[in-house]
């Protein structure tokens, strides 16, 4: 069955005396998977107001976790057809995407598809804001061999005295944990508030800054992570060792 998730991107402005245009559309897709033997897809675009056509453009980045952190760099690896085009009020555009070098990858491919709205040239009302909204779907290459495995975390303390949670992906494919706990294995009690959703790239690292301070986090303290990703149940016991 074809389920389709359509997300909308229309924000309303309230602000004391002034009044705010932006657009209303929706897209058929918020995170795209295509196979590495087969990379093409087809997303709807469609203009949800009744009475304003809509000017739209695509872009894709690149995207890689590096040093803990997102990378987004320029790519044409990815075709998009029509990349620049109009929407008539509630009429719906199907642009067409795919991977321009076809081939059996180890490790899967990662992009960012951004969705923008190029804001029109229609005059406003006195003191009106004109809002261009823009989407960032992410793109995946899955590899024909899919070897998917849990993080692996760390408990680390970073050189300003804050707190952090490290989680690197061992696997060829992205891993999305949700739920996650980090307990004193003595106590039995939460240690922090940890992140509400972590995602790590294949082969990759990703930091994630802990708000609250573990004061009674010390050498040799043992840690329990848990939570729930992709399917795999994460259950690990680290030492704190900074």
């Amino acid at each position: 069955m074809n389920i389709w998730t359509k997300i909308s991107a229309f924000i309303l402005l309230s602000l004391t005396n002034l009044g705010a245009q932006a657009g209303n559309f929706t897209v058929s897709s918020v995170n795209i998977s295509m196979p590495s033997r087969q990379p093409t897809y087809a997303l709807t675009i469609t203009n949800e107001s009744a009475d304003e056509p809509l000017s739209m453009q695509l872009d894709t980045f690149a995207w890689s976790q590096k040093d803990g952190q997102e990378v987004y760099e320029a790519s044409k690896d990815i075709l998009i057809s029509p990349r620049v085009f109009n929407i008539a009020p509630a009429a719906s555009q199907i642009v067409r995407i795919a991977l321009r070098n076809r081939q059996d990858f180890s490790t899967e491919q990662t992009y960012r598809l951004f969705v923008k709205e190029i804001p029109s040239e229609k005059p406003l009302e006195e003191g009106g804001v004109r809002v261009a909204l823009q989407m960032n779907i992410p793109v995946h290459i899955v590899p024909a061999k899919v070897e998917r495995k849990a993080l692996e975390f760390k408990y680390l303390k970073l050189p300003d005295g804050s707190f952090a949670l490290s989680a690197h992906n061992p696997g060829n494919v992205y891993v999305k944990a949700v739920e996650v706990k980090i307990i004193d294995t003595v106590t039995g009690l939460s240690l922090e508030t940890a992140p509400p959703v972590i995602q790590v790239l294949a082969g990759a690292t990703k930091v994630y800054p802990l708000a609250t301070a573990s004061a009674g986090a010390e050498p040799g303290k043992t840690l329990k992570i848990q939570a729930i990703g992709e399917g795999l149940l994460i259950d690990q016991t680290v030492t704190f060792d900074n």
